[in-house]
Formats: structure tokens, sequence, C-alpha cells
């Protein structure tokens, strides 16, 4: 039997008492059939649902889903205009990289301060658990999440660190040769 929200509507009148049943298809679309007889067809007011279809659900704020983003389009300028081999560093590397590190330093900061599903305490979770999620990932009985599951959120972790640590390495690097901003 179909739940309905409006009590006062009266095709829930009719189907609750059992005068009419519903038969639906693949698109969400009824046929109302009046149990006296007769296909009565409903208008596209009268659409009753006959699947389910999950609500939709916002879950990443918008700061964390234009970093995702803005972290995506830093890395890639960096990326693909990384100096070659004999040639003199591309001032779009050095400043591709600067916005990475801004990236993830704003996104630790948020991790602390920013809204539920962006705290890391709403997905961070110990090693062992992390492990025990993909056990039950390959049994088919993992548990879902709203926001990033136990792996997820070692992924974030583990994506973090490696940003970190290659912004860290090109800051050394540029240090070392005197190749700052103020040289380009």
């Amino acid at each position: 039997m179909l739940a309905a929200k409006r009590t006062a509507d009266n095709y829930t009148i009719w189907k609750a008492a059992g005068l009419i049943q519903i038969n639906g298809n693949a698109l969400g679309r009824g046929t109302l059939i009046a149990r006296s007889g007769g296909d009565v067809r409903m208008t596209s007011s009268e659409t009753i649902r006959t699947t389910k279809r999950p609500a939709s659900t916002l879950v990443w704020d918008p700061l964390v889903r234009f970093g995702h983003w803005a972290l995506v389009a830093a890395f890639a300028v960096a990326y693909l205009s990384a100096e070659a081999e004999a040639g003199n560093p591309d001032p779009l590397h050095g400043w591709g990289g600067y916005v990475v590190g801004a990236i993830v330093v704003l996104r630790v900061v948020w991790g602390f301060v920013g809204p539920r599903h962006a705290r890391f305490s709403d997905f961070v979770r110990s090693p062992l658990v992390a492990l025990a999620y993909f056990r039950d990932l390959l049994y088919g009985r993992a548990r879902r999440y709203v926001g990033h599951s136990p792996a997820g959120g070692a992924m974030v972790i583990a994506l973090l660190v490696c940003l970190a640590a290659t912004v860290a390495t090109g800051l050394i690097a540029y240090g070392e040769e005197a190749r700052g901003p103020s040289q380009w």
C-alpha cells in the first residue's frame, strides 16, 4: 500500500478504503483503476508517485565544493606547467603550487571549524575501522554513510598529506635554488 503525505487527498481516502488500486510504471506515473470497473486516467496534477526515489540531501557546503574544484584546477596548472629539464621554471608552476598549498591549509582549518560533514571528526576513523570497512565492502555488507565512509576518510587524509608534502618539497627545492616569486 502506498503511503501518502496529504490525508485530505481524495485518492488517499479512496485508497485507504480499498475502493481503488494504483498500477504504476517505471516512470513513476500511475493509472487509477476504480474497483467498480473502468480505468480513470490521471492528469499530470493527479500523478501519484509509485516508485520510491531517495530524497536528495546536500552534504557538502559551498566552501568544500568550491575547494575541491579549485584544487583540481590548481593542481592541473602546476602539473601541466612543470619546468622542462633544461629550461627555466615557469612562474605559473610556482603559483599553482602556492594555490594548492593555500587550499590544503584552508581545508585543514575548515576540517576543525567547518560544518558537520566537513569536520574531520565526522569521517576520520582509526585504521582498524577503515580495514574492517574494506572487509565488509568485499563481502557486500558495508554500512552506508552520509558523507565519507571510513575508507573515504582515510583517502582524504592521504590526499591532504601527499599534497602538503608535494608543496613542501617544491618550496624547499625552489628555496635552495633561490628561485621564488621574487626571481620570476
